[in-house]
């Protein structure tokens, strides 16, 4: 080879790199505006955009090598063996990397949810490509992996309108339900915030050695939650000891679930 055909081939190679890199830019801007009419999270989009300029430029310069005979068989072994060594060195970020994609993709919740995710109950302040940061109802702010939260079951409290308060009282067993029946529906017809439909119920379950468990069961609207939760248990107390019901203990059990 002369050097004619050496130079000649050195611009090529210079020609394909200067194209591959307008190339990219090109593509990038086109598929910037077309992902921008899709559904998909702005996060999400703006990672498959800043993907499809280096896919160009590396092609590019792979076109540009052999171009100017540098067996690129060889080269590309060792990119794949650079590129094998990372991926297995990040495996974990990546792991929450693609878990945080599905996140984002599917959506099963939203910033500003109350969620059980991962372990951890509380409001979801952010969602990002590595991890999701919950603020706990005790004022806390827990950042969880992404691989973490999308493999475990996650609760959305906030997905529906409505949710279930379920407060228990235990009563002696010798107290007439009637005389425990008329307090609580007292309480929960004194609270205009409580639903009319799903009904409220007042539940009695098994008895034990404490005494009588009496399960109150409303459903409120989720921005309601709170304050219902607080003052139909703060209502109830004052129903049942106007009645001359006297609690034999109290069982610290809350449920809440959404409605349907």
């Amino acid at each position: 080879m002369n050097w004619t055909d050496i130079l000649w081939n050195i611009a090529t190679a210079i020609v394909i790199l200067l194209s591959g890199n307008v190339l990219g830019n090109w593509l990038t801007g086109i598929a910037a505006s077309w992902l921008e009419r899709t559904r998909l999270d702005p996060i999400v989009r703006r990672l498959l955009v800043s993907l499809v300029r280096p896919i160009i430029v590396v092609l590019a310069i792979f076109a540009a090598l052999q171009q100017v005979g540098i067996p690129i068989t060889t080269f590309a072994a060792m990119a794949g063996a650079i590129t094998l060594a990372v991926g297995m060195s990040l495996q974990g970020s990546l792991s929450n990397v693609a878990s945080g994609t599905l996140l984002l993709t599917f959506r099963p919740f939203n910033v500003g949810d109350v969620v059980t995710a991962g372990g951890q109950t509380g409001t979801v302040q952010a969602l990002h490509l590595f991890s999701t940061t919950l603020h706990t109802p005790a004022g806390q702010t827990v950042t969880l992996p992404n691989d973490v939260v999308w493999k475990a079951p996650i609760t959305n409290f906030s997905d529906r309108p409505t949710r279930r308060v379920r407060l228990v009282f235990t009563v002696p067993p010798d107290t007439p339900p009637d005389v425990v029946d008329a307090a609580l529906k007292a309480a929960i017809a004194a609270d205009e915030r409580i639903l009319a439909e799903p009904a409220a119920a007042v539940l009695y379950d098994e008895a034990t050695d404490l005494g009588q468990p009496v399960a109150v069961a409303v459903h409120v609207a989720n921005a309601d939650y709170g304050k219902v939760l607080s003052s139909l248990q703060r209502a109830c107390y004052s129903e049942l000891q106007t009645a001359g019901v006297t609690l034999a203990t109290r069982a610290d059990r809350r449920q809440v679930t959404p409605r349907g």
